[in-house]
């Protein structure tokens, strides 16, 4: 499994440092899909990796900023939403 799979034009992965594991799939399927490992997931350790140099290390667990901005901009909305739920005030006197 020394055969490397490719990733870009400067970028070739290791399938030693890709772990597979296949198992069951939930929800709804065919006849068969309770008892057959149809699900596969791949799994790659980006801390592990020797093929990584240390830049794209740092930056394979960085967001961008796009997807920052996307995740505190959802944040807003739902902070508001939560606000417009709230009963009104009554001032006692």
């Amino acid at each position: 499994m020394d055969d490397p799979m490719s990733l870009g034009r400067d970028l070739k992965l290791p399938l030693r440092e890709i772990t597979v594991r296949t198992s069951r799939s939930s929800g709804p399927g065919g006849q068969h899909a309770n008892v057959t490992a149809s699900r596969v997931e791949a799994i790659f350790d980006v801390e592990a990796s020797d093929a990584l140099t240390p830049r794209r290390h740092r930056r394979a667990t960085r967001p961008t900023s796009a997807s920052v901005e996307r995740r505190l901009d959802v944040k807003r909305r739902q902070a508001a939403r939560k606000r417009e739920r709230r009963r009104p005030r009554t001032d006692d006197p």
